[in-house]
């Protein structure tokens, strides 16, 4: 095995061996002051409000109008209904002179439309106004809008401001613009509401299907759908709380330092976290709170692996662990040195080689004073497992031994348990980087979905989603009792906030004044 000379809590992540994978202070805290601001109380919790934790992330009213002191949330709803009736009457002229009219959308009719959207449950969501149709008539959508209203919302709706779209070939052509404005409100609140942020981040991407050729979509290879769009996320690897996003398409300026993509993606990650560390320069109007007190460490995969992403990293002080593509093992060492073969049959000689201590080769970077990069250390495991398997980090490992962790499936007398060979690379690696699966299966429960020729709704929907999602998750963070232990709950499941929040939403009237800002509605 191998253990670092001089370990410390800048080349490594002092504190992390076999036994504890994530020391303490590495855990993202929400901020219970700033959440009672807001009107977190111990009713809500044991009432499972569950709109509540969704208008936080999206908010219903223009906070402005909140009624809160110093509410630095960014609005959705409000500005949604103001940019849609734009559009209705402007680029569709829907006055009424000629034509359909449109009657003006207001913010409390496009949060009842998102609840009938998550209350479906048919292939087809106007069955839920049929009441023949005894399995998927809903009463309560049928009361809170017509399927024709909730038809002609989906027609006029707009997330942006119709007139300033630019056209692709103009400067500052944004492919992006009609839809993303969910995904920067949600990035933007959830940061509001976190005191101090994880240590512990993970990079992937997330994909939607969809058959357009817009700009953000192309073909997807190794995905359930065989076209889409794909934003890469960078989340908390335990809560899966959103820190920042970037989508994927081939519109950015080029970056002569990072040609391939996935790099140059957590290049524009890490810009956009940068501001965020205790202390560092923000730009004039940018209102996030400065929520990580260390550079973080950041577990990707072999789509965005390379020397030259590790030295960026390690130069920034950042920290950072990733599986290595066999095409990018480190530059300089004899490939051979490495487990770089693919199709190897397995037999009782390899599975006699996962039991053997992994190659690990080390590379300690030293600058010279002043001139504004960091030391660091890059280290690169290399193993047989049921493959090859080569994981790359910098300034991530203090050890990396050999050792065994026992696996367990299935209950009682059924259960059966068996050992796997570990090292200190693939545990990190593996504890730390499936949030991004994790919000994507999630995202299948919540069922976000309907037809529509607008090729926009899709990561719209994709956006919501994962919205909702995260706003489960925050209750229950504030359910275990760490932010404050008078919010302490037994939580519900997963599918009891959502139906919880779908009756809600349907339900919703701004005159009943339960959230921030509806007492200006």
């Amino acid at each position: 095995g191998w253990k670092h000379p001089n370990p410390t809590k800048f080349n490594c992540r002092l504190g992390s061996d076999m036994n504890t994978v994530f020391p303490e202070g590495r855990e993202v805290q929400l901020d219970a002051v700033y959440l009672k601001k807001m009107g977190l109380t111990k009713k809500r919790m044991e009432d499972c409000d569950a709109l509540f934790f969704y208008q936080l992330l999206v908010p219903i009213a223009n906070p402005a109008f909140s009624g809160i002191k110093d509410d630095m949330r960014m609005g959705y709803y409000e500005e949604v209904a103001n940019n849609t009736n734009q559009y209705a009457y402007g680029f569709k002229q829907r006055g009424g002179t000629r034509g359909h009219s449109f009657f003006p959308v207001v913010a409390e009719e496009l949060v009842i439309w998102d609840g009938i959207v998550i209350r479906n449950l048919s292939d087809n969501i106007g069955d839920c106004w049929l009441k023949n149709q005894s399995n998927t008539y809903d009463r309560e959508v049928a009361e809170s809008m017509r399927f024709r209203r909730w038809i002609d919302i989906k027609t006029c709706m707009k997330q942006n401001v119709y007139f300033q779209e630019k056209k692709r070939g103009d400067e500052g052509y944004d492919p992006t613009q009609k839809y993303r404005l969910i995904w920067d409100v949600i990035c933007h609140n959830m940061n509001q509401m976190i005191l101090v942020g994880g240590l512990d981040l993970t990079g992937d991407e997330t994909s939607w299907p969809n058959s357009s050729y817009a700009d953000v979509h192309s073909n997807l290879i190794g995905k359930k759908t065989d076209k889409g769009g794909q934003h890469v996320l960078l989340l908390d690897a335990r809560r899966r709380y959103m820190y920042a996003w970037t989508p994927r398409h081939s519109f950015f300026p080029k970056n002569k330092d990072f040609t391939a993509s996935g790099p140059a993606e957590i290049v524009r990650l890490v810009e956009i976290i940068e501001p965020l560390m205790v202390g560092a320069h923000k730009e004039e109007g940018d209102t996030r709170r400065q929520i990580f007190h260390e550079p973080v460490h950041i577990t990707m995969d072999n789509y965005f692996s390379g020397d030259n992403i590790l030295k960026y990293l390690g130069e920034r002080g950042y920290k950072a662990t990733m599986t290595c593509r066999r095409d990018r093992l480190p530059e300089g060492v004899p490939k051979t040195a490495f487990h770089f073969m693919k199709g190897v049959k397995v037999d009782h000689r390899t599975r006699v080689a996962r039991f053997e201590q992994p190659v690990v080769a080390v590379k300690h970077v030293t600058h010279p004073t002043g001139s504004g990069k960091k030391d660091y250390t890059l280290t690169h495991v290399s193993f047989q497992s049921t493959g090859g398997t080569n994981i790359s980090s910098v300034n991530a490992l203090s050890e990396n031994v050999l050792y065994v962790k026992e696996r367990k499936k299935g209950r009682g007398e059924q259960q059966r348990r068996w050992a796997i060979e570990m090292c200190n690379a693939r545990d990190l690696y593996l504890k730390n980087y499936s949030a991004v699966d994790k919000i994507d299966q999630a995202l299948i429960n919540w069922r976000v979905t309907y037809r529509s020729w607008r090729w926009w709704h899709a990561p719209m929907r994709h956006g919501k989603a994962i919205a909702m999602s995260m706003a489960y998750q925050i209750y229950l963070q504030c359910a275990e009792g760490g932010v404050d232990p008078e919010w302490k709950v037994r939580p519900v499941s997963g599918p009891m906030f959502k139906h919880k929040m779908s009756l809600q939403m349907v339900t919703y009237k701004a005159k009943n004044v339960r959230y921030p800002g509806d007492e200006k509605m």
